[in-house]
């Protein structure tokens, strides 16, 4: 009877936890799909670069239950992106974040941050196999506020064009998504770049009412080992659709 008491009690402490994540983890990756819709599990291979994480997240003060009291940061390869969590209608915290993989193993976190940038709990690992081509180039474009959107134009040597309106623009190359309400990341890819000179602009295309500064990161990596990083601040004045006038030329660079 003991027992049964014991179990009884445990089990309405189960149901009344605000808890999101298991083990006391900040987050949680609950799965990775291609945009295929395969999953792949953790610690399998897959074929395709681009890829979509799900998991949960413990709001780090629960007692604001509809404002989350951090920041959610997904990682790759100890590369970091933010992510808007969202409230279920069960009170858990979900995000939904795009990355892109290289050539070889990728181990993929999520964890939360508080308002000072520290890392709050811990965070569970999730790792892939990709049997993908190495790539020449990569460029990436991440940004730090919730809600606005960012784009990035890439130009080649033979003065193509890739940007969100024309996302394969440049033969041979694409730009995976337009995140047009925060944080990125836009990437651009390539798996065998045209020698000549390079230019990478980013455009603050719509501050969507976000009047805060926007700081603005641009990594361009080489052989998926040589990477440059390069950062700007935006204000919110600057923001002005498909005028180019307040672009910001974040790189130019050679490829042999």
């Amino acid at each position: 009877m003991k027992e049964l008491l014991v179990f009884g009690l445990f089990a309405i402490l189960l149901q009344a936890c605000p808890c999101s994540v298991p083990g006391g983890e900040s987050g949680h990756i609950t799965g990775v799909t291609d945009n295929s819709g395969h999953v792949t599990q953790d610690g399998g291979t897959t074929t395709e670069r681009v890829q979509t994480v799900t998991g949960t997240v413990n709001d780090p003060n629960p007692s604001t239950s509809d404002v989350f009291e951090g920041r959610v940061v997904l990682e790759r390869n100890g590369e970091k992106q933010y992510v808007t969590p969202v409230r279920s209608e069960e009170g858990t915290w979900t995000f939904t974040g795009t990355t892109v993989l290289t050539h070889g193993t990728n181990t993929i976190d999520v964890y939360v941050e508080d308002e000072n940038g520290n890392k709050v709990g811990g965070s569970n690992a999730y790792t892939l196999n990709a049997n993908i081509p190495v790539r020449d180039l990569t460029v990436t474009l991440t940004w730090d506020t919730d809600g606005t959107d960012m784009d990035m134009h890439v130009y080649s040597p033979d003065e193509q064009h890739a940007w969100y309106n024309n996302k394969l623009g440049i033969t041979g190359a694409f730009i995976d998504v337009d995140d047009t309400d925060g944080f990125g990341p836009e990437t651009f890819t390539m798996e065998n770049a045209t020698a000549g000179q390079w230019v990478v602009k980013v455009r603050y295309f719509d501050n969507h009412e976000v009047q805060t500064p926007t700081n603005v990161t641009v990594k361009v990596t080489r052989h998926e080992q040589n990477t440059q990083t390069y950062t700007h601040t935006f204000t919110a004045n600057q923001a002005n659709q498909d005028d180019a006038s307040n672009d910001w030329e974040a790189t130019s660079f050679s490829m042999p």
